[in-house]
């Protein structure tokens, strides 16, 4: 009988002492304080594992009720090994991956459903119609993979699900981008997203290795479920699987999963909003998650990273609960998030991605951080609308014949073809960590107010440097050179249009 167990076998990848190893889930919670993190090469895997380590964390330590509580845990060092083994211990009979009876984060009784390639659980993965990113595996000869690989792609796909046809939901934070404050070691890294989790949520809520084994006909009866509470959310049971491990030479390893739909999140419940996730309120569809889109760096959309009242947007809630934390300990210091996730276009993933900020010291408590992140963003995107204005007016005197007009659409594709956001973000995303260190130690009005007008200079100066790299290409004949000194010329009364006159910081 094949068995994995996912307490005391080795198969979380932490870096510790420059190098990556495999641990157990036992010791990579009794340890963390001697680990540096969670490291994996799909941002998928990362996030995913986090999800599970707090949602046991949540369930063993009861808590932590609220910030006073989970500020003395933070300065313990390290969690009591008493009580994440006590837990483990209780509940180790649910997380045998290749159990008969309860297979972990899977299904029993799942023999009759459709088998598929393991590679068909793995969103980054070549299977079926999915797009490829990043592997070139085919469906006849899907990888064979560790009983380790294997739990780390059912941790992922339950948690980070996409929608993928009828009935197949995605799960509660499937296609968003998810936002993980960092700390000095995994330990601190665990406590800045153990964010509040009161006993009346604790008494009503259930992970999924708490909750009744699942098997396909209890999840047919189910058809929308509201979320109970914290972990509930965290282990979300997004497909029906069953991994079919296999002997190889004495090994054992996993070719091919039981694979279906699973469960849809209905409306209301606890924690509507996901702890980890930005949201920006749209008058017509409540609140959004904002997440990766393509051809935008998530730099851009930064605002909505930031506690802040009366804007249109909500900070993840892991990121408010880092910041107080190292205030209440008098840290001054920039706090190290990573965003990752991924994107979809209905059933098909666009791309995959993580990216690492340097959020400001005192987050919370500066009251200028975002009214200059706002307008600082907010005046790149008008400096970007003004050289499309120029670019469109050099495209139109280009492809203009006579006395006949363009089309509209061979316009677009000119400037589409032109180098000019590719130079003008790019450039831009540079400065905007540099505007970001600047932060270290500036909380008056006055050093902010110097921080702005720094940007706009570095606005307009990567401004011109795009326009006049994505000119060069026209060509040097008459009616090129028109083209470029005409849209040069829109483009610079758009841009003399936006300089204020002496930048005024509101808070």
């Amino acid at each position: 009988m094949n068995t994995f167990d996912l307490i005391d076998a080795p198969w979380i990848p932490v870096r510790a002492e420059h190098a990556v190893r495999e641990v157990s889930l036992r010791d990579v919670l009794v340890n963390a304080h001697q680990f540096e993190r969670i490291e994996d090469a799909s941002p998928l895997v990362v996030a995913s594992l986090h999800r599970l380590l707090l949602a046991v964390l949540h369930r063993a330590l009861k808590g932590p009720e609220d910030r006073e509580v989970a500020c003395d845990l933070i300065e313990s060092g390290a969690f009591s090994p008493d009580i994440i083994n006590r837990y483990l211990d209780e509940w180790q009979h649910r997380f045998n991956l290749f159990s008969a009876e309860a297979p972990f984060y899977q299904v029993a009784q799942a023999d009759d459903i459709n088998t598929k390639p393991i590679s068909n659980i793995a969103i980054e993965r070549a299977s079926g119609t999915n797009k490829l990113l990043f592997d070139h595996s085919i469906d006849e000869q899907p990888p064979t993979l560790s009983p380790a690989e294997a739990a780390r792609l059912v941790i992922a796909r339950q948690s980070m699900a996409i929608p993928e046809g009828a009935g197949y939901s995605p799960s509660p934070v499937g296609g968003t981008a998810l936002v993980l404050p960092f700390g000095y070691n995994l330990f601190e890294t665990l406590c800045f997203n153990l964010v509040e989790y009161p006993e009346d949520e604790y008494n009503t809520d259930l992970p999924v290795w708490e909750a009744p084994v699942p098997t396909p006909a209890s999840i047919a009866k189910q058809t929308d479920i509201p979320i109970t509470g914290l972990t509930h959310r965290y282990t979300w049971l997004s497909r029906v699987l069953a991994l079919i491990p296999e002997d190889d030479n004495g090994q054992t390893v996993v070719r091919w999963v039981h694979y279906a739909k699973g469960s849809k999140v209905a409306e209301g419940g606890k924690r509507p909003l996901d702890t980890m996730v930005a949201y920006r309120q749209d008058e017509k569809r409540g609140m959004l998650p904002v997440g990766f889109r393509l051809g935008r760096g998530f730099w851009r959309d930064f605002q909505a990273l930031i506690p802040a009242q009366e804007t249109p947007y909500t900070a993840p809630a892991v990121v408010a609960h880092a910041a107080w934390l190292d205030y209440e300990r008098d840290l001054r210091r920039s706090l190290p998030t990573m965003v990752l996730g991924l994107s979809n276009d209905k059933a098909k993933a666009e791309l995959w991605r993580s990216e690492v900020f340097f959020l400001p010291p005192n987050l919370a408590q500066n009251e200028y951080i975002y009214p200059l992140i706002e307008e600082a963003l907010g005046y790149a995107d008008k400096v970007s609308s003004a050289l499309h204005k120029g670019a469109w007016r050099m495209a139109t005197d280009m492809l203009t014949v006579g006395e006949r007009s363009p089309d509209k659409n061979d316009i677009s594709n000119l400037i589409r073809n032109l180098p000019l956001d590719t130079t003008y973000w790019t450039a831009l995303e540079t400065d905007f960590v540099g505007l970001l260190e600047r932060f270290q130690d500036t909380e008056e009005e006055a050093s902010m107010t110097t921080m702005i007008v720094w940007w706009h200079n570095r606005v307009e100066k990567n401004a011109w440097q795009a326009w006049q790299q994505a000119t060069q290409g026209l060509g040097t004949n008459g009616r090129a050179l028109r083209a470029a000194n005409e849209g040069r010329r829109v483009f610079a009364g758009n841009l003399a249009k936006l300089k204020p006159e002496e930048p005024v910081l509101q808070s």
